[in-house]
């Protein structure tokens, strides 16, 4: 507020956006008028900003399993390998379903999606906050695990993957 009130008294125009207690966003905009006066404006933009929000999401993230997409891995993935020429060890866990096309044949797409939401909440389960788990479309998921300390490491997550995939 007090910056708001240094641009109105050097007669500058501003915009900003105000968070209010009930959670509610307002554009705030103050334009100075030639004859000296002021007109400033407010406009609730909350529900515009949540949609801006939600597409943005939708961008970089799986529709079905909410996972990051390959938009996401790719950043993800460009930061790790930035990460790995500075010598911290990186790993790359490439899963892909085995005979996924039957199911969906046999059993429908609903089964198929449930399958694959059921996967990804999975292999979701196995990883720590900083690795990124990520569906590619289809049956095909990445892991990127990041600052291990030891190659043995990357191992240990496969098998880990692996047993809980195998579950019933």
């Amino acid at each position: 507020v007090e910056s708001r009130m240094s641009l109105v008294a050097a007669g500058e125009a501003s915009d900003s956006v105000v968070e209010l207690s009930d959670g509610r966003l307002v554009a705030v905009g103050h334009r100075p008028m030639p004859d000296g006066g002021w007109v400033s404006s407010h406009e609730d933009v909350t529900e515009r900003w949540r949609i801006q929000e939600q597409i943005g999401h939708l961008a970089r993230h799986d529709a079905l399993t909410g996972l990051p997409n390959r938009m996401l891995f790719h950043e993800f993935m460009q930061a790790a390998l930035a990460r790995a020429h500075r010598g911290e060890i990186i790993a790359l866990h490439c899963i892909d379903l085995d005979q996924f096309k039957g199911i969906n044949d046999v059993l429908g797409h609903v089964a198929g999606d449930a399958l694959l939401m059921q996967v990804a909440a999975r292999v979701r389960s196995c990883i720590r906050d900083v690795d990124l788990v990520a569906r590619f479309g289809g049956d095909e998921f990445a892991v990127v695990q990041v600052g291990l300390q030891r190659p043995e490491d990357a191992e240990i997550l496969a098998n880990r993957i692996v047993r809980v995939l195998s579950q019933p």
